[in-house]
């Protein structure tokens, strides 16, 4: 029996710029889920998951309409599909994430679902864990010099 890798090679240096702007367009759809879904424990209410063609977000309630993003890796498409049959797509062609955000907001007025999101990334820069720990490490030593402090007097009187 012959087994045929179906999977291409991925380099990243070769779709580095591919990989970062996909990244950035799943967390402009990822957000929007975020903003209309109730929450669930480890934010699970905003996963993204796997389909036979690429990624979908399920069905995400808008007041008594129910609508599904799905980035269609195989046809280049964002797809916005609602309960009522309304589709919308999107071309995922080369553009800028603004450009993208813009095109998906419309998409998503268009069809009578405005919706506003957070529009900052919130990765934390290894400058921002560093100055965290830091911090963490200044807090640390100042809470137990003072603590120190306060039992030796404790005892002393």
């Amino acid at each position: 029996m012959t087994t045929i890798n179906q999977w291409p090679e991925l380099p990243l240096a070769e779709w580095k710029d591919n990989y970062e702007t996909l990244h950035m367009w799943t967390q402009i759809i990822g957000k929007i889920r975020l903003r209309l879904t109730p929450l669930v424990n480890h934010w699970w209410n905003v996963t993204l998951y796997v389909t036979p063609r690429g990624l979908t977000t399920s069905a995400i309630p808008y007041d008594d309409r129910l609508f599904q993003i799905d980035f269609d890796f195989i046809s280049h498409l964002l797809i916005i599909e609602t309960i009522d049959g309304s589709t919308k797509t999107i071309a995922l062609r080369s553009r800028s994430v603004a450009d993208f955000y813009q095109e998906v907001m419309a998409a998503l007025n268009s069809l009578g679902m405005p919706v506003t999101i957070w529009t900052t990334h919130v990765e934390v820069l290894p400058t921002g864990i560093e100055m965290h720990w830091s911090v963490t490490r200044k807090w640390k030593y100042l809470l137990n010099s003072s603590l120190a402090a306060n039992t030796t007097y404790l005892y002393s009187h």
